[in-house]
């Protein structure tokens, strides 16, 4: 069944970020959002206005051009007419099974981040674990993936001080979602977990397997077996 979005307009917003770009941002928490965005996003990249990027992310989308090809009201009307046609008409969409190592050895904040919560790590993994999420953007590193459909009981703000140097693999919890590192990077998500899977490689094409609307689920492994896929 398609489901229009005629009224899609009322729930967008613009922001001027300068001479030569344009934020769409969307200010409702609708259900294909994400969908909404990426087929949004690639279809302006693949046609032929005077667009020099077009930047995807959670629950926006930036678009930079040339000023001398293109005016801004006229970018503004074709993006609004192509969301107001736009039909939710399924897409192919993939689930990847990722193991993790909840081990506190390597989940650096599980013991200190399930205090907060007022629950075991035990109920933290379970709960976790227990969900299929959805792939809502890659950045803001080269890989890092934005995953959406955390318990609401694993809700927790940031960090106050992030971590210098977050490994490579790490699954972490920030606000209301749930990511991966898949490149060693700063931070200041809590680590509740590591994976040996090796998820970004620049020398691949595609760099990254997984992308906007694939589904993750996560599955528990222990110590010795999380050792041991590191060693192949």
């Amino acid at each position: 069944m398609t489901k229009s979005y005629e009224d899609i307009l009322q729930h967008i917003s613009w922001l001027e970020n300068g001479e030569n770009s344009l934020c769409l941002i969307f200010k409702n928490s609708e259900t294909n959002r994400t969908q909404l965005i990426q087929t949004t996003a690639q279809t302006l990249r693949e046609s032929k206005m005077a667009l020099i990027e077009v930047i995807p992310a959670y629950d926006s989308i930036t678009f930079v051009y040339d000023s001398h090809k293109l005016a801004s009201s006229e970018l503004r009307t074709t993006v609004e007419d192509l969301l107001t046609q736009f039909k939710d008409n399924g897409v192919d969409i993939k689930q990847h099974i990722i193991p993790v190592c909840y081990d506190s050895e390597v989940a650096t904040d599980i013991v200190e981040l399930s205090k907060r919560l007022k629950i075991t790590t035990e109920q933290l993994i379970k709960l976790h674990t227990n969900t299929t999420y959805t792939t809502e953007m890659l950045g803001f590193l080269p890989g890092f993936i934005y995953l959406s459909g955390l318990d609401e009981k694993l809700h927790q703000p940031r960090k106050t001080t992030p971590a210098v140097k977050i490994p490579e693999g790490s699954i972490a919890i920030g606000g209301t979602q749930t990511g991966i590192y898949s490149l060693s990077s700063p931070g200041g998500w809590w680590i509740i977990g590591r994976t040996a899977a090796k998820l970004f490689d620049a020398n691949a094409q595609p760099p990254i397997e997984i992308k906007p609307m694939d589904e993750i689920v996560f599955e528990a492994i222990d110590r010795a077996t999380w050792e041991k896929m590191n060693r192949l």
